[in-house]
């Protein structure tokens, strides 16, 4: 009778535990669905927010051509002060903000080729750990392109590519910014895996085939403490490309009109303003894009960019020196 008893306590206690676990589950999927509406939210009041700092600039610009003695350009991130206002140099600083991509016409057809690649020959022997910044798809390049927070970009061929990646990775991708670089309105192919991602995140992708980080002892390195080997985890090399095609040039005084070029730390992207069109790059080598005077232009306006990411904007006015240096 006793045991009787024992095994139906046991019993109830698994049930219970059971319909906890449901709950929780249920609890989580829940939160991972507001999570989703809440970043779509965030990036609609980005752009919303974007579009009125353009607007601001403009009429600022506008204010200074008009009235040149009482507003003056100070430092090197465009910021506007006027000699009679008391307000002082940090609550006048202006901040950096992510401003609405209008779309640039790029004269290139749906099913177009690019003619014009780079090929890299560095080896990935292991994943890049330095975090994700954003991703997109491109269908005039027909890749995906992943944006490094160390400044790196990879280009994959497709979404099974991702394969090759850990779970723990794949998560931080499908938490990043996705931005569909797509001119076809026909064409989901980014869209598509941006919503399998959030639906395998769920999950933790068990419907997909993922690498495995290794776990290996470092024998020349010794823990003091206990004297044993130090553990490093390594993860594996990812399939991203290595012939990476390049955008086909625009005409030449594209950026005649141009207003200001500014780098966006949220996004990784330069943002390049003129009077009726705006471009958007992830990429430092699609400023090649561009013809020699714009490429001249460009060297002589300074880019702006919080003095936190400074370092990053550099590598956009670096790629400049260099596309005129060797006239790419």
């Amino acid at each position: 009778m006793f045991e009787e008893n024992e095994t139906t306590i046991l019993m109830r206690s698994i049930t219970v535990l059971e319909e906890d676990k449901i709950f929780t589950d249920a609890q989580i999927g829940s939160l991972m669905e507001e999570l989703i509406v809440k970043n779509q939210t965030i990036n609609e009041l980005e752009t919303n927010l974007g579009a009125l700092s353009a607007r601001v600039m403009d009429m600022k610009q506008k204010l200074e051509g008009k009235f040149p003695k009482e507003f003056r350009i100070r430092g090197g991130y465009g910021s506007l002060h006027c000699k009679s206002s008391s307000y002082s140099e940090s609550e006048t600083k202006e901040k950096m903000v992510v401003m609405r991509n209008v779309g640039a016409e790029r004269n290139l057809q749906f099913g177009d080729k690019l003619n014009r690649y780079v090929i890299t020959t560095e080896k990935d022997k292991r994943g890049n750990r330095s975090g994700i910044r954003s991703w997109a798809y491109n269908d005039e390049k027909g890749m995906f392109i992943v944006n490094r927070r160390n400044g790196d970009c990879e280009y994959y061929d497709n979404s099974t590519a991702f394969e090759s990646w850990i779970a723990v990775v794949l998560r931080e991708s499908s938490n990043a910014g996705f931005h569909n670089q797509t001119k076809n309105p026909n064409c989901k192919i980014g869209w598509n895996f941006y919503n399998k991602l959030q639906q395998q995140a769920r999950v933790n992708f068990k419907d997909m085939k993922l690498a495995q980080s290794t776990i290996k002892e470092d024998e020349e390195v010794l823990d003091p403490s206990t004297g044993k080997s130090y553990k490093i985890m390594k993860w594996p090399a990812t399939k991203q490309t290595k012939i990476m095609p390049l955008l086909k040039e625009l005409p030449d005084n594209s950026l005649k009109d141009l207003q200001f070029w500014m780098y966006d730390p949220v996004t990784g992207q330069v943002v390049i303003v003129c009077d009726n069109v705006e471009y958007r790059f992830l990429d430092t080598r699609d400023l090649m894009c561009f013809g020699e005077n714009d490429i001249n232009l460009m060297s002589k306006t300074q880019i702006q960019s919080d003095p936190e990411y400074e370092v990053c904007a550099k590598s956009w006015t670096g790629a400049v020196a260099q596309i005129m240096e060797f006239k790419l």
